[in-house]
């Protein structure tokens, strides 16, 4: 069964990844599917890595690890790197700015900057909040918050953008308090 879908930043490709270790990229009119690729264990997040159109693409996996493809040669993983250093099933993955990747984790929200590098064995991951990540959410920022279910954090990006990304934290579990962090 499909348990993710990401729509490209184009509009043209639909990329899906699904609990059997594979990830589809679809043609978004049509829905034939163009490329098929090897996670390697159950898909449960993907996103179009931003700034690329629809080039570059992440897979978040059960086993804890990121992989990133890219659709001109879809033959195998450009990087495979596990998020955090741990086996946590990644559950969000959200592209906020070019290069740079969100990671939702059983265990907190991480970010890495090494999204073009291909995210391999040395991608740095470094911590945005600790707690049950269920979700991440990325809207333009305000400055200020009124939800009370979210921990939110502003995002600084290279180019002075600014986004808030939203972590919800499951079971019921108190969000954890997150600092405003710059990339």
């Amino acid at each position: 069964p499909v348990r993710c879908a990401s729509l490209g930043a184009c509009g043209r490709l639909v990329l899906t990844g699904s609990a059997d270790g594979r990830a589809a990229i679809s043609d978004a009119r049509t829905l034939q599917r163009v490329a098929t690729l090897a996670v390697g264990s159950p898909v449960w997040s993907c996103c179009w890595c931003a700034g690329s159109g629809d080039a570059l693409l992440c897979c978040g996996s059960q086993d804890g690890a990121v992989s990133v493809f890219d659709t001109r040669n879809t033959a195998g993983a450009l990087g495979r790197s596990l998020c955090e250093g741990t086996s946590k099933p990644v559950v969000s993955l959200a592209g906020v700015a070019p290069g740079c990747v969100l990671a939702g984790t059983v265990g907190g929200v991480f970010y890495s900057t090494d999204a073009p590098a291909g995210l391999g064995s040395t991608a740095r991951w470094q911590p945005v909040c600790r707690g049950n990540c269920i979700g991440i959410g990325i809207g333009t920022s305000t400055g200020t918050s009124t939800s009370t279910s979210t921990a939110a954090a502003a995002f600084r990006l290279g180019s002075g953008t600014a986004f808030r990304v939203f972590a919800c934290g499951g079971r019921g579990a108190a969000p954890a308090a997150v600092d405003e962090v710059g990339f």
